[in-house]
Protein backbone atom coordinates (compact mmCIF):
# COMPACT_ATOMS: atom_id res chain seq x y z
CA UNK A 1 0.00 0.00 0.00
CA UNK A 2 2.74 2.58 0.71
CA UNK A 3 4.18 2.12 -2.80
CA UNK A 4 0.75 2.54 -4.36
CA UNK A 5 0.01 5.58 -2.23
CA UNK A 6 3.32 7.37 -2.93
CA UNK A 7 3.22 6.35 -6.58
CA UNK A 8 -0.14 8.06 -6.99
CA UNK A 9 0.74 10.99 -4.69
CA UNK A 10 4.09 11.76 -6.33
CA UNK A 11 2.95 10.68 -9.80
CA UNK A 12 5.68 8.01 -9.96
CA UNK A 13 4.59 5.39 -12.45
CA UNK A 14 7.19 2.88 -11.20
CA UNK A 15 5.96 3.08 -7.61
CA UNK A 16 2.36 2.73 -8.77
CA UNK A 17 3.23 -0.41 -10.76
CA UNK A 18 5.25 -1.83 -7.84
CA UNK A 19 2.39 -1.10 -5.45
CA UNK A 20 -0.06 -2.81 -7.80
CA UNK A 21 2.28 -5.83 -8.04
CA UNK A 22 2.51 -6.11 -4.25
CA UNK A 23 -1.28 -5.82 -4.10
CA UNK A 24 -1.72 -8.57 -6.69
CA UNK A 25 0.69 -10.81 -4.75
CA UNK A 26 -1.33 -10.18 -1.60
CA UNK A 27 -4.55 -11.11 -3.44
CA UNK A 28 -2.96 -14.37 -4.68
CA UNK A 29 -1.78 -15.13 -1.15
CA UNK A 30 -5.26 -14.52 0.29
CA UNK A 31 -6.90 -16.60 -2.44
CA UNK A 32 -4.56 -19.53 -1.73
CA UNK A 33 -5.15 -19.29 2.01
CA UNK A 34 -8.89 -19.11 1.43
CA UNK A 35 -8.84 -22.25 -0.78
CA UNK A 36 -7.07 -24.38 1.80
CA UNK A 37 -9.29 -26.50 4.03
CA UNK A 38 -6.60 -27.37 6.56
CA UNK A 39 -3.32 -25.85 7.61
CA UNK A 40 -1.28 -28.65 6.01
CA UNK A 41 -2.45 -28.35 2.42
CA UNK A 42 -0.10 -27.14 -0.26
CA UNK A 43 -2.30 -24.03 -0.76
CA UNK A 44 -1.84 -23.00 2.88
CA UNK A 45 1.91 -23.59 2.76
CA UNK A 46 2.30 -21.72 -0.54
CA UNK A 47 0.03 -18.88 0.65
CA UNK A 48 2.02 -18.58 3.88
CA UNK A 49 5.33 -18.57 1.99
CA UNK A 50 4.06 -15.88 -0.39
CA UNK A 51 2.81 -13.78 2.56
CA UNK A 52 6.17 -14.01 4.35
CA UNK A 53 8.07 -13.26 1.14
CA UNK A 54 5.89 -10.26 0.33
CA UNK A 55 6.25 -8.94 3.88
CA UNK A 56 10.04 -9.33 3.92
CA UNK A 57 10.68 -8.07 0.38
CA UNK A 58 8.19 -5.22 0.73
CA UNK A 59 9.74 -4.03 3.99
CA UNK A 60 13.27 -4.23 2.61
CA UNK A 61 12.17 -2.47 -0.57
CA UNK A 62 10.51 0.32 1.45
CA UNK A 63 13.75 0.87 3.42
CA UNK A 64 15.77 0.99 0.20
CA UNK A 65 13.58 3.66 -1.43
CA UNK A 66 12.73 5.69 1.71
CA UNK A 67 15.39 8.33 0.97
CA UNK A 68 14.06 8.75 -2.56
CA UNK A 69 10.50 9.14 -1.27
CA UNK A 70 11.52 11.53 1.52
CA UNK A 71 13.56 13.57 -0.97
CA UNK A 72 10.58 13.84 -3.29
CA UNK A 73 8.25 14.79 -0.45
CA UNK A 74 10.68 17.52 0.59
CA UNK A 75 11.01 18.73 -3.01
CA UNK A 76 7.23 18.72 -3.37
CA UNK A 77 6.88 20.84 -0.22
CA UNK A 78 9.65 23.20 -1.31
CA UNK A 79 8.11 23.59 -4.78
CA UNK A 80 4.74 24.28 -3.20
CA UNK A 81 6.28 26.74 -0.76
CA UNK A 82 8.31 28.58 -3.42
CA UNK A 83 5.75 28.53 -6.21
CA UNK A 84 3.53 31.23 -4.74
CA UNK A 85 5.36 34.51 -4.02
CA UNK A 86 2.12 36.23 -3.02
CA UNK A 87 1.44 33.62 -0.34
CA UNK A 88 5.03 33.98 0.88
CA UNK A 89 4.65 37.76 1.17
CA UNK A 90 1.40 37.38 3.11
CA UNK A 91 3.08 34.85 5.42
CA UNK A 92 5.96 37.29 6.10
CA UNK A 93 3.48 40.08 6.88
CA UNK A 94 1.57 37.76 9.23
CA UNK A 95 4.81 36.71 10.94
CA UNK A 96 5.72 40.38 11.50
CA UNK A 97 2.28 41.08 12.98
CA UNK A 98 2.56 38.03 15.24
CA UNK A 99 6.06 39.04 16.35
CA UNK A 100 4.87 42.59 17.15
CA UNK A 101 2.02 41.15 19.20
CA UNK A 102 4.51 38.99 21.11
CA UNK A 103 6.60 42.08 21.80
CA UNK A 104 3.54 43.84 23.24
CA UNK A 105 2.12 40.92 25.22
CA UNK A 106 5.29 39.17 26.40
CA UNK A 107 8.45 41.30 26.12
CA UNK A 108 10.57 38.71 27.92
CA UNK A 109 9.60 36.01 25.42
CA UNK A 110 10.24 38.43 22.56
CA UNK A 111 13.69 39.11 24.01
CA UNK A 112 14.41 35.38 24.32
CA UNK A 113 13.25 34.80 20.73
CA UNK A 114 15.50 37.71 19.64
CA UNK A 115 12.72 39.40 17.72
CA UNK A 116 14.13 42.24 15.63
CA UNK A 117 17.70 40.97 15.93
CA UNK A 118 18.70 39.37 12.63
CA UNK A 119 22.33 39.96 13.64
CA UNK A 120 22.06 37.35 16.42
CA UNK A 121 21.66 33.57 16.08
CA UNK A 122 18.02 32.62 16.47
CA UNK A 123 15.46 30.05 15.44
CA UNK A 124 12.34 32.23 15.39
CA UNK A 125 11.24 33.81 12.11
CA UNK A 126 9.87 37.28 12.87
CA UNK A 127 9.18 38.10 9.22
CA UNK A 128 12.13 40.47 8.84
CA UNK A 129 11.68 42.87 11.76
CA UNK A 130 14.71 44.92 12.78
CA UNK A 131 15.15 46.61 16.15
CA UNK A 132 16.93 49.83 15.14
CA UNK A 133 17.77 50.54 18.77
CA UNK A 134 19.94 47.42 19.13
CA UNK A 135 20.66 45.81 15.73
CA UNK A 136 24.04 46.22 14.09
CA UNK A 137 24.63 48.55 11.16
CA UNK A 138 25.05 45.49 8.94
CA UNK A 139 21.59 44.19 9.88
CA UNK A 140 20.03 47.63 9.37
CA UNK A 141 21.69 47.91 5.94
CA UNK A 142 19.65 44.90 4.74
CA UNK A 143 16.44 46.92 5.03
CA UNK A 144 14.88 48.32 1.84
CA UNK A 145 16.34 51.66 0.71
CA UNK A 146 19.02 51.66 3.45
CA UNK A 147 22.61 51.94 2.30
CA UNK A 148 25.61 50.93 4.39
CA UNK A 149 26.41 54.62 4.88
CA UNK A 150 22.88 55.44 6.07
CA UNK A 151 22.90 52.40 8.37
CA UNK A 152 26.12 53.69 9.96
CA UNK A 153 24.52 57.13 10.41
CA UNK A 154 21.47 55.51 12.04
CA UNK A 155 23.66 53.59 14.51
CA UNK A 156 25.75 56.68 15.32
CA UNK A 157 22.62 58.82 15.87
CA UNK A 158 20.99 56.06 17.93
CA UNK A 159 24.05 55.81 20.17
CA UNK A 160 24.24 59.58 20.64
CA UNK A 161 20.55 60.06 21.60
CA UNK A 162 20.00 56.75 23.39
CA UNK A 163 17.61 55.24 20.85
CA UNK A 164 14.60 56.03 18.71
CA UNK A 165 10.90 55.77 19.48
CA UNK A 166 9.45 55.84 15.95
CA UNK A 167 10.23 56.33 12.26
CA UNK A 168 9.33 60.00 12.60
CA UNK A 169 11.71 60.39 15.54
CA UNK A 170 14.45 58.73 13.51
CA UNK A 171 13.86 60.96 10.47
CA UNK A 172 13.96 64.15 12.59
CA UNK A 173 17.16 63.15 14.39
CA UNK A 174 18.85 62.11 11.14
CA UNK A 175 17.56 65.19 9.29
CA UNK A 176 15.92 63.09 6.57
CA UNK A 177 12.47 63.58 5.06
CA UNK A 178 9.88 61.29 6.76
CA UNK A 179 8.76 59.80 3.41
CA UNK A 180 12.28 58.41 3.02
CA UNK A 181 11.44 55.84 5.69
CA UNK A 182 7.82 55.14 4.69
CA UNK A 183 8.64 51.69 3.27
CA UNK A 184 10.43 50.79 6.51
CA UNK A 185 7.53 51.35 8.89
CA UNK A 186 6.42 47.74 8.65
CA UNK A 187 9.92 46.38 9.35
CA UNK A 188 11.13 48.54 12.23
CA UNK A 189 10.67 48.01 15.94
CA UNK A 190 12.02 50.16 18.78
CA UNK A 191 12.95 48.24 21.91
CA UNK A 192 13.95 50.53 24.76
Amino acid sequence: MPFLYWGLRLRYRNFTVIGAAYGAGTCVCLALLNQSTSSNTWEAVLGGMIALTLAGVGTAHAFVVRHEILGEILNLRLRTRHDDPERQAVERINRREYARELMRSDPLLAYELRIGRPDLPRGFDDGGLVDVNHASATAIAYLPDITVELASRIVAARDSVGGFSSVDDMSVILGCPPQMFDRLRDYLVYVA
